[in-house]
């Protein structure tokens, strides 16, 4: 009998340990780089079996336009059969949900919805969310202690809607709340020279600890009051605390310090050899003459020439009118249909100046080759083969030879 008992409290002490009332996943361990159907672990030591249809693990060294939190996140892909489903109950049973989402680069949207199961069979819906190009929030309440989750696509679509969603974290039924996990901003990538980091909670109330250093933070660690600046390459890691509720999942950004190549004007821009795969830095003032929510596409120009940037994923965030200098520019250049494009990689500063008149350049119709994305007057040209009813308005995106 005394062998059984204790036996049995081994066993207990063994659950304890290796058992955690809050599942937690990541993306940064598990695997999955195609969108085929496969079960798939996630979460680390408590981890469940889930199935993955039309969804993958996105990961930073893809250099895609997914949006994480750290080294990897889900990128759901926004057809009809999307869902990522777990295969079992969790263990403790479920009592909140939380996760962090985004749109992926700039795709149209279908509605989501979270639903919660006892059996895998019968599914109740949580919730319903559509992803934006800003960061949010999706939490609902279970409180069942036998339930799975999975998060299916609510609309129809037979073609590319994704969206990212990052740091699941899932408790027990009738556990302890948690903390919200904070948002380290901006989120991980490259850096091109010293970068503010700001961190925040969606509780006003919550006590927030930080490194620098890789280290797992807690409440030993630098309290964070304002932003601070990084400047080579760091990883950032933030943990949240409230009154009355367990510490926060440990949020995680890293960023990589890479080297660009300062270039004065456009005319340096558009001298440059191609390909190139280096990052250059405009340092000159440009001017904004034209702009377009087509892939976020501007036009600028200085005294020696002009551009056009193509920005797909939104990386320039900063807002500007017409006529306003714009400086420090630091992007990668491409050609696109013959048209030489300066695509950011990073945010840019608001304008350097404003109100900036820009007299378009009269030239001929046989000179157009000459003064690419340039504001130009062309005098005694008429096109003739605008759309059907011919009301003399050009559509976006479309060639008028």
């Amino acid at each position: 009998m005394r062998k059984i008992y204790f036996l049995f409290t081994l066993m207990f002490a063994f659950l304890l340990n290796t058992y955690s009332a809050t599942y937690t996943v990541n993306f940064e361990s598990e695997a999955k780089s195609s969108y085929g159907s496969a079960d798939v672990k996630l979460g680390g030591p408590d981890s469940i079996m889930w199935n993955l249809t039309d969804a993958l693990i996105a990961k930073s060294s893809m250099n895609n336009a997914d949006f994480m939190i750290g080294e990897g996140s889900l990128r759901m892909r926004g057809y009809t059969s999307t869902a990522a489903t777990m295969l079992s109950n969790k263990i403790g049973g479920i009592g909140t949900i939380t996760f962090e989402y985004k749109v992926y680069g700039s795709d149209s949207q279908i509605e989501w919805a979270v639903d919660w199961s006892s059996d895998g069979n019968t599914w109740t819906t949580l919730g319903k969310f559509t992803a934006t190009a800003t960061q949010q929030t999706f939490t609902a309440t279970v409180n069942q202690p036998n339930a799975r989750i999975r998060i299916i696509a609510a609309g129809t679509s037979s073609s590319n809607k994704r969206m990212n969603i990052d740091n699941l974290v899932i408790t027990d039924a009738g556990g302890s709340p948690v903390s919200a996990m904070p948002t380290i901003s901006p989120n991980s990538g490259n850096i091109y020279g010293p970068t503010e980091v700001s961190i925040s909670s969606g509780a006003a109330a919550a006590d927030i600890y930080y490194t620098t250093d890789n280290s797992s933070p807690d409440n030993t660690k630098t309290k964070y009051t304002a932003p601070f600046t990084v400047n080579a390459t760091t990883t950032v890691k933030a943990i949240a605390y409230e009154a009355g509720k367990d510490p926060s999942p440990i949020a995680t950004a890293v960023y990589t310090l890479l080297s660009s190549t300062n270039i004065s004007n456009i005319a340096g821009l558009r001298a440059v050899a191609l390909p190139s795969t280096d990052v250059y830095r405009l340092t000159g003032e440009v001017f904004l003459t034209l702009k377009s929510s087509v892939r976020n596409t501007k036009y600028i120009q200085d005294s020696s020439g002009a551009i056009i940037i193509d920005d797909p994923q939104g990386n320039i965030k900063t807002t500007y009118n017409l006529g306003d200098g714009i400086t420090g520019i630091l992007g990668t250049l491409g050609v696109y249909n013959g048209m030489l494009q300066f695509t950011p990689v990073a945010n840019t500063a608001p304008a350097t100046s404003t109100g900036n008149a820009v007299a378009p350049k009269v030239i001929t119709l046989a000179e157009m080759v000459n003064h690419q994305a340039e504001l130009v007057t062309i005098n005694n040209v008429e096109i003739t083969n605008l759309e059907t009813g011919g009301n003399g308005t050009f559509l976006a995106s479309k060639n008028y030879p």
